[in-house]
């Protein structure tokens, strides 16, 4: 074989391979988990994976976004009942506090993975006006803290807050399990993305 001949072989080769790696996420993988991919999680018609590395809000909807299944891509988690919140909630929670963990052992000191998780819920464009990524509607459905949604900067520099968050904090009396908080967009956190199931 010609050194030519070779070098084009090893060409179409590379070629098939990089074109593999680049390929939309759902065209590369089997279908596992009742219409989801590896690594995603179902929910009724929803798929739904944890991201743990932190990203501001804008960051974390455009990489939800890298992924989609039938022209429909995934966004930032939207959460419209209760169920929904605990699946999501404890997707979270099963990946930051081992099992075998004494929660009152548990310092939360990283804001990113243990205070703070994005959802796709925002009023950016328009304050209290607030918008799913994926715009569904809110069911009358929300979970915020007893005094959120406040738009109160709590660092005092101005900006307001447009982004949501489930937060869960510790206090040494009580924990928040998965209120809602709205905080700076340009915090960074872990985050969910959901897509519908591929039937």
């Amino acid at each position: 074989m010609s050194v030519a001949m070779h070098i084009l072989r090893t060409l179409i080769a590379y070629s098939l391979v990089l074109a593999t790696l680049t390929a939309p996420y759902s065209r590369t993988f089997p279908k596992t988990n009742g219409g989801c991919y590896p690594l995603w999680s179902r929910f009724h018609d929803y798929c739904y994976r944890y991201f743990g590395d932190p990203m501001t809000w804008q960051r974390a909807e455009d990489y939800c976004q890298r992924y989609d299944v039938n022209d429909q891509v995934a966004h930032l988690v939207s959460i419209h009942g209760k169920k929904e919140q605990d699946f999501v909630y404890e997707m979270w929670q099963s990946t930051i506090i081992d099992p075998g963990l004494n929660r009152k052992d548990f310092e939360p000191k990283d804001v990113n993975r243990a205070n703070g998780l994005w959802i796709g819920l925002e009023d950016q464009e328009e304050e209290s006006h607030w918008h799913w990524t994926d715009n569904s509607t809110t069911h009358g459905f929300d979970n915020w803290r007893w005094y959120e949604p406040d738009n109160e900067d709590e660092d005092r520099t101005g900006v307001g807050e447009d982004c949501v968050h489930i937060y869960q904090h510790t206090y040494p009396w009580f924990w928040w399990y998965g209120d809602w908080n709205d905080v700076k967009c340009d915090r960074v956190m872990p985050f969910v993305c959901k897509m519908p199931i591929d039937l």
